[in-house]
């Protein structure tokens, strides 16, 4: 199983398992917001009266690399409570720069007009460090921020959605609110594999170096020996790695590494079997190094 990959490769869980990235709630807005520094330096402290953190305000902060296709427009501020810290993002464009794309993936009519409809969107996101629950955090500051153009409220690597109602933001203040939130589109880490230029040219990468992995594996170089593949059930697809047990001229035979979020007829840990033709990465520990993991460094190296 991956596990055991991942507790050989600090950090590398968040990246190809387990976590799918950035801890992000965006709220998307009919305007473009009237917040500053002042604003949101008091907004935060009335979230959390009783953790007295400090707010940094970074002009120069470029957005988020998880903000779709956004390159300009967006002030950012850092937020460091305890040993976390959090970014908040106010931007003065659309979250992506077709929303009308993403609008119609969206499986509820109600959550693709709200998201169609948005032109500029406010976000608070789990930067890193230690904490045992970034959700609880993010939901009582942005409870205190969202104004009141607020339209919809997404969970873009979730790929889940929400309205701003007075249920809601009460869950919110009180840190429980992520059951109030329902499925509303494919998430954007797992399009991402498909529309990124940097992972088309990894998996190409991989793909020509295959013989490479197929011989460490016949002859035990190494071990944590995995493949990353798509698998589609309807419209959903999702790309997740797999434990090599068996490898053919023709097919990839191993154990599930991801719990799926959307493919609903897997399930972590369960015997699966892809072409050879579909693989888009691969990787194995040698001398606690890891060999491959094209898709992985670049990852890594965006964060």
């Amino acid at each position: 199983m991956l596990k055991r990959l991942l507790r050989k490769v600090p950090g590398l869980g968040r990246l190809i398992g387990g976590d799918r990235g950035p801890v992000s709630l965006v709220m998307l807005l009919r305007e473009k917001p009237a917040l500053g520094a002042p604003g949101i330096l008091e907004a935060v402290r009335r979230a959390l009266p009783l953790e007295a953190p400090s707010v940094q305000f970074v002009s120069s902060m470029p957005p988020p690399p998880w903000a779709g296709n956004l390159k300009t427009g967006a002030d950012g501020y850092v937020l460091a409570v305890g040993r976390a810290h959090y970014f908040i993002v106010v931007s003065y464009t659309t979250y992506e720069g077709d929303p009308a794309a993403t609008a119609a993936q969206m499986e509820r009519a109600d959550f693709a007009e709200a998201y169609a409809a948005h032109r500029a969107w406010l976000s608070v996101d789990f930067a890193g460090g230690e904490t045992d629950d970034p959700y609880a955090l993010i939901g009582r500051v942005a409870a205190e921020l969202m104004p009141d153009s607020c339209l919809m409220l997404y969970l873009p690597h979730e790929g889940k959605g929400s309205f701003p109602t007075p249920v809601l933001l009460e869950a919110m203040r009180a840190g429980r609110w992520l059951e109030h939130f329902d499925r509303a589109a494919s998430p954007i880490m797992t399009l991402a594999d498909a529309d990124d230029p940097e992972l088309a040219a990894a998996a190409g990468e991989a793909r020509r170096r295959w013989p490479e992995f197929v011989a460490a594996f016949r002859a035990g170089r190494g071990d944590a020996h995995s493949v990353k593949a798509p698998f589609v059930e309807g419209e959903q697809v999702e790309h997740m790695w797999i434990a090599v047990a068996e490898i053919t001229d023709t097919h990839v035979t191993g154990t599930l590494g991801n719990d799926p979020q959307y493919i609903l007829t897997l399930k972590e840990g369960q015997r699966v079997t892809v072409p050879v033709e579909q693989i888009e990465d691969w990787l194995y520990m040698r001398d606690r190094e890891m060999v491959g993991g094209f898709s992985v460094k670049i990852l890594m190296e965006r964060e």
